[in-house]
């Protein structure tokens, strides 16, 4: 998108006018609301038009970034900052709620006067703070060059277009009815509002409303995937697996915090499938007082590996193995020890070795474990 056209909403937002930007949810007229609240007013003369229905409730904070509201809205639970790390830039609006000291420093640090983007929801008392990050790079980047917090409305509400589609005529509307600016780009990706998450003062959080991604998907990609991979599946990965779902099971955790959802699962390079645990894996698991399960074998799949956060392989030769079947995916390949040592495997060998490959495993675990959580509060 041409770099004039982004630097001109930038400064028609700076100037207290209003711009026509699109996102990947609909296009929306976005206004400053920092500062002397000229945006503000001028996005409110807009709402009187007769269509405009009242609004009732706070206008969403649209940031430049993650990192932006990070810095002016801290998120104390791993939970709450998974949500923003996996939807931040997304289809999603965060309803954060806070005591009136949080919202005050806020609102303190962005230059934003009360009221505007932090206030109740009539289905849910209790205030908050609503934020989102689009998922344009040239509304992003207006954001950025424009400075300070913007809110919006959508297009469709002035009725100019459908909210999906921006057509000349609805461009030519907007600048009748006073809109400064206007970029036009593809047609939105969702075509609808994103989707309402609500970050509870306990630490999890409640999906308030449906938009542009469904229930199902939010949860499924707020949870973490963990895959354990050695060759056959029949001792150390499902020995793995099992241990860290017992660990998982018992994490502490402070007050106004939650930890991070997790699904672990295990498979083998080399598998039969439909094996059951070695009988001597399944001891050394209950001598630890873990419940070994029902396993049954499985042959690792691509689509589980694209699928996962992290994967933790057995040994060296694992991980070359699945380097070649991720290709050139992201998802990062670890070895299960931290220190990089390969963890042998007992089968065919006496009991004692399946028990010192489960402590193996659960010490290794235990660390990576802690290396996740670290990782969750910083």
């Amino acid at each position: 998108m041409d770099l004039a056209e982004i630097e001109r909403a930038a400064a028609v937002l700076r100037a207290g006018g209003l711009a026509l930007l699109p996102s990947e949810t609909v296009y929306g007229v976005y206004a400053a609301a920092s500062g002397s609240g000229v945006g503000v007013a001028a996005l409110r003369a807009l709402s009187r038009e007769p269509e405009v229905k009242a609004r009732t409730y706070p206008w969403t904070w649209h940031a430049a970034s993650r990192e932006r509201v990070e810095e002016a809205l801290p998120l104390k639970s791993p939970l709450h900052r998974r949500v923003a790390r996996v939807f931040l830039p997304g289809p999603v609006r965060l309803h954060v709620e806070r005591t009136d000291e949080q919202i005050r420093a806020t609102l303190d640090a962005l230059r934003v006067a009360p009221g505007i983007i932090d206030g109740e929801f009539v289905e849910a008392p209790g205030r908050v703070i609503s934020v989102r990050v689009p998922d344009h790079e040239a509304t992003r980047d207006v954001l950025t060059r424009a400075g300070g917090a913007a809110i919006a409305e959508s297009a469709a509400n002035f009725g100019l277009g459908d909210g999906q589609v921006m057509t000349e005529a609805s461009v030519q509307r907007a600048m009748e009815i006073g809109i400064g600016a206007a970029l036009v780009d593809q047609p939105a990706r969702f075509g609808r509002a994103s989707t309402a998450i609500r970050l509870l003062a306990g630490g999890g959080y409640r999906i308030m409303s449906v938009g542009a991604i469904d229930e199902r998907e939010v949860r499924a990609r707020v949870e973490r995937r963990v895959v354990f991979v050695c060759s056959g599946n029949t001792c150390r990965s499902p020995v793995a697996e099992a241990i860290a779902r017992h660990l998982l099971s018992n994490r502490p955790h402070a007050p106004g915090e939650a930890p991070v959802p997790v699904r672990v699962s295990s498979a083998g390079t080399s598998a039969s499938v439909g094996m059951a645990m070695t009988p001597e894996s399944a001891e050394a698991l209950t001598e630890m007082d873990i419940d070994p399960g029902r396993h049954t074998s499985r042959q690792l799949q691509q689509e589980e590996l694209a699928g996962a956060d992290l994967v933790f392989v057995m040994t060296k030769q694992h991980r070359r193995v699945v380097e070649m079947m991720m290709g050139q995916r992201g998802t990062p390949i670890q070895l299960l020890d931290p220190d990089g040592a390969d963890i042998d495997d007992p089968i065919g060998g006496p009991l004692r070795q399946y028990r010192e490959m489960a402590k193996t495993v659960r010490r290794a675990i235990e660390r990576r474990l802690a290396e996740i959580e670290e990782g969750d509060r910083r």
